[in-house]
Formats: structure tokens, sequence, C-alpha cells
């Protein structure tokens, strides 16, 4: 079955490859690689970025992931880091600005590579992390982060209409919950719903204003809405 994480990332890293931008894949992603399997909603990458190369960069992801140019520009200048979120898929990439110390350089340069295709397939997993979080549920159904978590699985498992109902527990009991509110508008964005999506969007950005995430997905919830999208 194929992975549309892996492909949206390897869509990431054709582009990297093509501009000769140089890259190392780490978090969750690069954990699971060696042998501790971790779900997870987003990749980390460490690219060694140079301002020549960053409009072509923007310019070769717009047309399949969400990014805010302001944010590369900022981002670059300061050493930080930036997202693109897939607009198939809603998987999200961070993009991390290679440090200019020696540590970093040195650290970079050690990268070993590897093949996406290697690494495992999280769908096997669902089942058994599900399961493991409904049991947590039927013993304390009055933990919100129960539900919270059985909803990440859901999502993950592209169970939308699952992961919503799991998302509407959460703030049941858990009203602020910014985690939930996002996680659902993720959902209302992956059935189509942009509208329900960016009253999620808003209720995160509420909570905290300054959920990055949140807000670009909210922009992109109200782009698709205007063109007459979704409900």
């Amino acid at each position: 079955m194929p992975n549309p994480q892996l492909e949206a990332l390897g869509r990431v890293v054709m582009l990297l490859n093509a501009w000769g931008i140089g890259y190392c894949v780490g978090g969750s992603l690069a954990s699971s690689y060696y042998g501790v399997s971790r779900t997870t909603a987003d990749a980390d990458i460490v690219v060694d970025l140079q301002p020549g190369q960053l409009d072509a960069l923007a310019t070769a992801l717009e047309p399949e992931f969400y990014i805010s140019r302001d944010a590369m520009r900022e981002t670059l200048r300061e050493r930080r880091s930036f997202n693109a979120i897939h607009l198939d898929t809603l998987f999200k990439v961070d993009f991390f600005v290679l440090g200019d110390g020696p540590f970093d350089r040195e650290e970079f340069r050690r990268r070993v590579p590897k093949q996406l295709a290697e690494l495992p397939d999280w769908r096997r997993e669902f089942a058994e992390a599900e399961a493991f979080f409904t049991r947590i549920i039927e013993r304390a159904p009055d933990f919100a982060e129960g539900w919270n978590k059985r909803a990440t699985v859901r999502y993950l498992a592209e169970r939308y209409a699952g992961a919503i109902s799991d998302c509407e527990e959460t703030l049941a009991r858990n009203p602020p919950h910014f985690g939930a509110l996002s996680g659902q508008g993720l959902c209302h964005m992956a059935l189509g719903q942009y509208r329900e999506a960016a009253v999620l969007f808003r209720r995160a950005l509420d909570v905290h204003p300054r959920l990055t995430a949140a807000r670009h997905n909210l922009t992109a919830a109200l782009s698709e809405a205007v063109k007459g999208n979704g409900h």
C-alpha cells in the first residue's frame, strides 16, 4: 500500500536534488529508520539553503505545497525554520536552515544517504495503536488526552470521520485543547470541508495565537472556500 506521507516527502527530496540543495532528514523519520519506530504527521529536514536558491525552491514547491515566501526569507536570514504543507495529504515538512557553526557543518557532512522506500510503513502499526488508546479510553473515559491520541492515530490512518468524532470528545472534556481544534480542522481539510476547517483553525488561534501551522492552514482553507470548494 502506498504511503502518502512518504510520497509527499519524496517530492520534496526530488526538488532538493534537482536544485542541488544539500539536505538531511531527521526527527521521527530518521528514528524509524534506525529501529525506533515513531508515527509522525510531519518531517524534519535540515537544508543547506543559499540565498540564490530560495526563490527557485519556492517556485518549485508552490504547485503542490502551501508555503510562505516571507517565512522562507526570514528563516534564511535568521537561521530558523519554515514549513511546507502538502496540499493533497496535508503532510507538513519542516525545513531547518543549516547553522554556520563548525559543529553544525561537521554534523551535516557526516549524513548518510538512505532510500525512503526502506522506511517502515506505519499503517501496519495503526490498528495496534488504535486498540491501545481504545483501552485507555475504556478505563478512563474522562481523560481527554486518550481521545486526542486516538484521533491522531485515526487521522494518520486516513480515518477522518472517526478522528473528528474523537476530537469532539476531546474538546467536550478540554475545550481549549488547541491540538484537538487544529487536528479536527486538518480532518475537515482532508475531507474537502474547508469552511468547517476554517472555523476550527480560528478557534485554535483564539487559544494559541502563535500557532503558526494553524495560521497557515487557515489561510489555505479560506483560499479553497473562496474558490467555492468544500461545504
